[in-house]
């Protein structure tokens, strides 16, 4: 039996997340005649929900709350706004955070928060305006990202079963 990555799921999921991000709406027609256009009709990109359940039988919730199911209390998501929580059956969850920090103080407070719950680090990248880290436990596999962007620092959660 072969088993499906769960990083396969992600696409479509992050797919809606950055149509949700990007403004679309259905007011706005795309230019005729230009190459770059999509063919999809304006009717079908989400605009104003704040919650999409996609056909995989995942979610994507942009009402600043967790996706239905997120192991809050296993595993904590730092104190922000929440900007985007998607769901995957396959794949687990997509959390991204509006936090106030550098991305290195911000990492550091995820991880503090993570390491309480019992997750061990066991792997740590820095670069300049950005940290990325891999925790887990017996029980889940958590990805974090944290980023600076337009001077806001974003951090995002991707949160599996292992």
């Amino acid at each position: 039996m072969r088993r499906r990555s769960p990083q396969a799921s992600w696409p479509p999921i992050l797919l809606v997340g950055a149509l949700l991000f990007t403004g679309c709406s259905a007011d706005t027609e795309p230019a005729t005649g230009d190459p770059g256009t999509s063919d999809v009709a304006s009717e079908e990109v989400p605009s104003g929900d704040t919650t999409i359940d996609t056909p995989g039988g995942g979610q994507v919730v942009t009402s600043g709350e967790l996706s239905e199911g997120y192991p809050s209390e296993q595993v904590p998501v730092v104190p922000g706004k929440v900007l985007s929580s998607a769901s995957s059956p396959d794949a687990g969850f997509a959390v991204t955070v509006l936090v106030v920090g550098d991305p290195k103080r911000v990492a550091e407070d995820a991880t503090a928060l993570l390491t309480e719950q019992g997750f061990k680090v066991r792997s740590r990248t820095t670069t300049p305006g950005a940290v990325g880290l891999l925790l887990t436990t017996k029980r889940y596999r958590v990805e974090l990202a944290s980023t600076l962007s337009g001077g806001q620092t974003t951090l995002t959660y991707f949160v599996a079963a292992r």
